[in-house]
């Protein structure tokens, strides 16, 4: 369920709209946006979207992979290595990669299915 009105609307070449997102999601896919830039990545990856998980507020994702008897030392610095091995570049935008949008997609789908979109 849609809570709020959205901090950013991101309409892009990809025909994503993030306004069919809940705030929370935004919010994930916003970190996620932010990692990718800070490692000066080109594309967002479903890696930095984990990350972005990983590290929010919520805590929910780190629970759920406790709970699952990860290691999220060991997990948190594999996936640092998986972001850190994507291409550089200097200046640009970051977009959505297409694993990205087809991850978005199914979730959507998904969501739709539950009676929960």
């Amino acid at each position: 369920m849609k809570s709020g009105s959205p901090q950013r609307v991101t309409h892009g070449r990809n025909g994503m709209n993030f306004n069919n997102f809940t705030i929370k999601s935004q919010e994930a896919y916003q970190k996620a946006e932010e990692i990718a830039r800070a490692r000066q990545n080109p594309a967002v990856e479903t890696s930095h979207l984990l990350k972005a998980m990983l590290i929010s507020e919520e805590d929910v994702i780190p629970y759920l992979l406790k709970k699952l008897d990860v290691n999220l030392e060991k997990f948190s610095n594999d996936l640092d290595g998986i972001i850190n091995a994507y291409p550089k570049v200097s200046g640009g935008d970051t977009h959505p990669s297409s694993t990205v949008i087809k991850s978005l997609q199914k979730a959507t789908a998904l969501s739709q299915e539950s009676g929960d979109g």
